[in-house]
């Protein structure tokens, strides 16, 4: 492996990974990737792993868990995580940059994310009103 290498799920699954988060990876092989999660390796399924070759620079649009225990309710829908500390943030408004509250950087919003719906354009953030009816499963398997 050349460089660094981070690497997030595409689906949710019993990995201790946030949601829209990105992680460094430390190996990647044709049926795993491993990942470093608070200085420990977690091992996940190369097909369920999204990896690219450098760290990200964009916020992630994540949509609300319904059992999300972490995530505040008044938060509606949608959050952003920080592509540099994993910081999670409320999404209020649809600007075209954010300073991350925890580590002061300053990001573009990644809106082209498949976890976004068709009807996302950069002057709204969809309502729950125009979504469909959200995944029920548990959010216990990671932090929200």
């Amino acid at each position: 492996m050349t460089g660094f290498q981070f690497g997030r799920l595409k689906l949710e699954g019993p990995y201790p990974l946030r949601r829209g988060a990105w992680y460094r990876v430390t190996n990647v092989t044709s049926e795993a990737v491993v990942f470093e999660v608070n200085r420990r390796a977690v091992t996940v399924p190369r097909s369920l792993v999204e990896v690219v070759g450098g760290p990200p620079r964009l916020w992630t649009i994540v949509p609300r868990p319904v059992n999300a225990v972490r995530v505040p309710a008044n938060w509606g829908w949608w959050y952003a995580v920080c592509p540099s500390c994993k910081h999670r943030s409320a999404l209020n408004t649809a600007p075209q940059t954010m300073r991350c509250p925890r580590c002061k950087g300053v990001f573009r919003f990644a809106r082209e994310e498949r976890y976004l719906p068709g009807d996302w354009t950069p002057q709204t953030i969809p309502t729950r009103s125009s979504q469909q009816e959200p995944d029920r499963r548990s959010d216990s398997s990671g932090p929200g």
